[in-house]
């Protein structure tokens, strides 16, 4: 009996049909399933996901995710739509278009301007007035809620669940001033006590905020971890280290879509088997409305009078399941991800774990999917 399913179309990789209810009318049934049809013969279906098919769905070899999360959550049509598009979108990567995609992320061509854009984008931080703010942040001049449910109460949270006993090296990158940086070097020390040796680096393209990391935490020690922080643009750096985990507190956003490849090369070359990786963006909603709140194109002066609004050049759209398929083409697993804005404009967190020799077939066999609990 399906209650009321949201019908999406897409292309199958061989599915199996027993699986699925396929349908030649998208809309929305509230009766006795539609009567299944082979799909063998055809490449492409409208598909309405039963609730008597989703736990074998879920483990079907082509499809996805987060089966049986609607039902559960009881989640608004906004919330529903945005899963079956992500779960739509994974199902149709098959080996060849799979390929194609990770060939064309790595092999994308960076502008001869890439660099003079970069400084002209650390010359209007400096000048914003979020570049103040967030060193009042650090230094306790402005109050910063670790608790509540807002960007930095997200961040924390996830951070409390993955900074454990296993992980003695953070990597954070695209920094700040180091505040979070800060908050996970916190993390580590209580969870390892001041006998632990913890590494915590963290890198920052603003030489402004490097310098406020580098003086806050050289009259602060935290007992148990080793604080490094450095200036660096994060699609361009070698370490020389691996790191148990890595996270991106809202600046994977502000990678132009033509440095992508290389900051996942960048994460590939810093992480081993078991290395986790979180990311904490907007959603789409949020990024396109920033987009357009910030309608001056990269190549336009400011303009006199303006230092104060801050010109990000880059302001990146992530798709959820382009950055599945970007793990993936370099050995990361999608375990969960959860979007805080429910369908609205608010932010994602997407928690990945690095494989080793993950293929891309196999990252769609377990998610991405919402928490359990959540």
């Amino acid at each position: 009996m399906i209650r009321e399913s949201t019908v999406v179309s897409f292309a199958l990789c061989n599915e199996d049909p027993k699986s699925v209810s396929v349908v030649k009318k998208a809309g929305r049934y509230k009766s006795s399933p539609p009567q299944r049809e082979p799909l063998a013969s055809a490449p492409s279906w409208t598909l309405s996901v039963a609730d008597t098919n989703r736990r074998r769905l879920g483990r079907s070899r082509c499809f996805t995710g987060m089966v049986g999360e609607m039902e559960r959550r009881r989640l608004p049509l906004a919330s529903r739509l945005l899963f079956f598009s992500l779960l739509s979108g994974t199902a149709t990567m098959c080996a060849g278009e799979a390929a194609s995609f990770c060939t064309k992320m790595l092999q994308q061509i960076t502008p001869m301007n890439y660099s003079t854009l970069l400084q002209a984008e650390v010359k209007s931080y400096e000048q914003s007035a979020k570049f103040r703010n967030k060193i009042d942040e650090l230094n306790g001049r402005k109050k910063v809620d670790w608790d509540s449910g807002g960007r930095i109460g997200e961040i924390a949270t996830a951070l409390r669940k993955v900074v454990d006993k296993s992980v003695h090296s953070i990597l954070d990158l695209g920094a700040g001033p180091g505040l979070i940086t800060r908050y996970a070097q916190q993390l580590a020390a209580k969870v390892h006590g001041p006998s632990g040796a913890v590494r915590i680096d963290g890198v920052e393209l603003v030489h402004g905020w490097v310098s406020a990391a580098r003086d806050f935490a050289s009259t602060r020690p935290v007992k148990g971890t080793h604080f490094h922080f450095q200036q660096a643009d994060i699609t361009n750096i070698s370490l020389g280290a691996t790191y148990d985990l890595i996270y991106m507190a809202d600046s994977i956003e502000h990678v132009p879509k033509f440095r992508r490849g290389a900051l996942w090369q960048v994460l590939a070359a810093h992480s081993h088997t078991g290395s986790r990786l979180y990311l904490h963006f907007p959603n789409v909603k949020m990024q396109l409305a920033e987009q357009r709140r910030q309608h001056t194109p990269a190549h336009i002066s400011i303009g006199k009078g303006s230092g104060r609004r801050l010109q990000q050049y880059f302001e990146e759209v992530l798709e959820l399941n382009d950055v599945v398929k970007a793990g993936c083409c370099v050995g990361f697993r999608t375990k969960h991800y959860k979007d805080h804005g429910n369908g609205k404009s608010g932010y994602v967190s997407f928690h990945l774990i690095k494989e080793g020799t993950a293929l891309l077939r196999d990252c769609r066999k377990g998610g991405p999917r919402t928490p359990p609990g959540e």
